[in-house]
């Protein structure tokens, strides 16, 4: 299991907080496990940004919808490093209680 943005496995300076940060890893972690299955698990806002990165139909109205689902878990698919689809496997609605 991977944490981002604090990757277990690949921690060092070259990962930042940035969305460029957990893109990057995302990316190291598909080359370096190839062809294997993955579990990485993070904060919505990170989780936002990489499903968004891979599909852009994921914006601030899916990041709205989720903000409540703690966790949320999904599926990505990738052929190699190519985003092959995603696929919701579950969730906990718990309200979100600062602002909107």
């Amino acid at each position: 299991m991977f944490c981002l943005p604090c990757t277990a496995g690949l921690q060092d300076s070259t990962y930042g907080l940035s969305a460029d940060g957990n893109i990057a890893a995302v990316n190291d972690i598909l080359k370096k496990y190839r062809d294997k299955s993955v579990l990485i698990g993070t904060h919505g806002t990170a989780l936002s940004l990489i499903i968004n990165y891979y599909d852009n139909s994921f914006g601030l109205d899916g990041f709205m919808r989720i903000i409540d689902y703690m966790p949320y878990v999904i599926r990505m698919d990738f052929e190699g490093e190519y985003f092959a689809g995603k696929q919701e496997l579950g969730f906990v609605k718990k309200e979100f209680h600062g602002q909107k």
